[in-house]
């Protein structure tokens, strides 16, 4: 597997291995939040990149898309006639193998993806789990004998034209990735063309909170369902009561006889919080409901549920200043995603005073989302934002496996950022040491710190 330590890559390895199958990899030396994963699960990690890290025995060869056909190993795969696959390739095969449920969506899929598998791994369907993520509960599961298979399916490059899933979860559609897709229209219509194509024999079920979920979902030709706190949503989510540990909310069933029958009102208590989770958490007890799930057994895995990491995570607690820290990580790399989770931390911890840490991820997004990036700090009472994280797709450009051209990206300065703000509570550091460095100078109340990006600006809690 070329480009093991990708989230993704890394989560199919480990499914891989439990399925009997024989696995090897290859990345850069650099940490990843998943090298705890590989190592825990005995998947030997080649680096650097060389011809001599494909054994002698490979039958397959699973390759990131972040690499292409110049990277070495594709080219000795090549060289030695080797069945080559991309990594949307490979899970598509399983998912014609398999039953399969599929997470889509522009925000919420890994936490969604995480809690169906954990809900659905203490049942007889036993599914196979591939979630962009570690799901610190699922570390010691096997899906022995799995009779489904549950799944984040990720827009970005169009992977969805190789998933046939026979369930959709879909959770919100809100553009991202301008390095591929033009425009909102363009990102838009590939979910559509991906919900046209579920069996009518499936289901889809969609959060009708999102205008966007709700125009896509018309184009379903099998039967739908939705939730949401709106007045669109067939099942709609009732009181939201957030405390710092924990949350209760409740959904109401449907009206209509047609849709999924809950036989009352259900009341829901999470370790997880937040308005953006209560609908993730909602989705997957529509759909284990959907597949027969006792409400008993849904109520507690809902219950139990402590999330999947770099999603709200709480890394440290320390004293800075004599000051008591709470430090919490998460993969917010989106404007949306960003303003959810401030929105959240500052709901669970009012009388903080809350530092973000924000790395923006990829010039691309950085430049096209950057008046949005510009007003979802508001509610943070303290920012500071490093240097955007450049992704090697920005210089390389996708790879040839049938993906597009590579996009064009002007070199937007995060200092940019800062001054679009203007706020003199909002400071550009270049790095995590610097802001390290500025937070244990500036920090004289009890405080939550909050590392925010796709790249490992989670690493700040080291220096803390």
């Amino acid at each position: 597997m070329i480009g093991i330590k990708g989230t993704g890559m890394s989560a199919l390895a480990v499914n891989f291995k439990h399925m009997g199958i024989g696995v090897t990899g290859s990345d850069h030396a650099e940490s990843f939040f998943t090298d705890t994963l590989l190592k825990y699960q005995g998947i030997k990690v080649f680096s650097p990149f060389s011809p001599k890290n494909i054994p002698a025995d490979t039958e397959l060869v699973v390759v990131s898309t972040a690499y292409n056909n110049k990277n070495i190993e594709v080219q000795e795969a090549k060289r030695r006639n080797l069945t080559l696959l991309t990594y949307p390739q490979a899970l598509g095969l399983l998912t014609k193998q398999l039953p399969s449920v599929a997470i889509c969506g522009s925000h919420g899929k890994t936490t969604t993806s995480g809690a169906l598998g954990f809900m659905l791994s203490k049942t007889a369907y036993r599914p196979i789990v591939n979630v962009g993520s570690i799901v610190p509960q699922l570390l010691r599961y096997k899906a022995r004998k799995p009779k489904l298979l549950i799944f984040e399916a990720d827009e970005y490059q169009n992977k969805f034209e190789y998933f046939y899933p026979k369930i959709v979860l879909m959770t919100n559609i809100d553009y991202d990735h301008p390095d591929f897709f033009s425009d909102p229209a363009h990102y838009k219509n590939a979910f559509r063309n991906f919900i046209k194509r579920i069996p009518r024999d499936g289901l889809l079920i969609y959060c009708a909170d999102d205008k966007n979920c709700r125009d896509v979902a018309r184009y379903a030709k099998c039967k739908k369902t939705s939730y949401g706190f709106s007045k669109y949503a067939d099942h709609q989510i009732g009181k939201l009561d957030i405390k710092i540990n924990k949350m209760k909310f409740n959904v109401a069933p449907s009206q209509d006889p047609q849709h999924l029958a809950m036989a009352k009102n259900w009341v829901f208590i999470s370790k997880l919080i937040g308005r953006h989770n209560t609908l993730n958490l909602t989705a997957t007890v529509l759909c284990a409901a959907a597949l027969d799930i006792s409400a008993a057994h849904i109520k507690k895995a809902i219950a139990s549920f402590t999330g999947t990491k770099r999603r709200l995570e709480k890394m440290k607690e320390t004293r800075i200043n004599g000051h008591h820290c709470i430090v919490i990580d998460d993969f917010g790399h989106h404007p949306t995603e960003i303003k959810a989770t401030i929105a959240t931390l500052k709901t669970a911890y009012p009388d903080r005073t809350l530092w973000t840490v924000f790395q923006p991820h990829t010039f691309s997004r950085t430049e096209a989302l950057f008046d949005d990036f510009a007003k979802c700090f508001e509610q943070s009472n303290k920012t500071i934002i490093l240097d955007i994280y450049a992704s090697k797709r920005e210089t390389t450009g996708p790879p040839k496996f049938s993906y597009g051209k590579p996009r064009r990206v002007n070199k937007i300065h995060s200092r940019d950022l800062v001054k679009k703000i203007n706020s003199p509570d909002v400071i550009y550091k270049p790095d995590i040491m610097t802001a390290a460095k500025l937070l244990k100078t500036k920090i004289k109340t009890p405080s939550i710190i909050l590392t925010l990006g796709a790249s490992e600006v989670w690493r700040l809690v080291e220096f803390l």
